[in-house]
């Protein structure tokens, strides 16, 4: 089945991100919902409900990536100030950047912004 617009949607247009789901998911079906989930998360007011998503956002680009719209979720993650990061797979993050000349470049500054804004765990 050819990859469309619809078909990287978030199971409908209606559902909000689970983050425990989000946890559980690989690169491709993670990185493939990640910008309808960036969008969704635009539409999410409650605070609460907002870090628990940005939090498995940051988690899993951290655990999957490097990717080059990690920089978003690293910037929201920065906005928010309030999220903590493990310090393991920041440091397994920053290792596989370093193999990733095209994304060095783009990701190294809003990893180190990341580093400087969030609490290692």
């Amino acid at each position: 089945m050819p990859t469309t617009l619809q078909s990287t949607q978030v199971h409908g247009t209606n559902e909000k991100p689970d983050p425990k789901r989000i946890r559980s998911e690989g690169r491709e079906a993670f990185y493939r919902a990640l910008g309808a989930r960036l969008v969704a998360l635009q539409g999410i007011s409650e605070r609460q409900e907002r870090r628990g998503l940005l939090q498995a956002l940051v988690d899993q680009c951290l655990k999957l990536g490097p990717h080059g719209i990690d920089a978003a979720v690293f910037v929201l993650a920065c906005e928010d100030g309030s999220l903590g990061i493990s310090e393991a797979d920041y440091s397994d993050y920053e290792k596989r950047l370093t193999q990733k000349r095209d994304l060095r470049v783009t990701l190294i500054p809003t990893l180190i912004n990341l580093d400087r804004r969030t609490s290692k765990v």
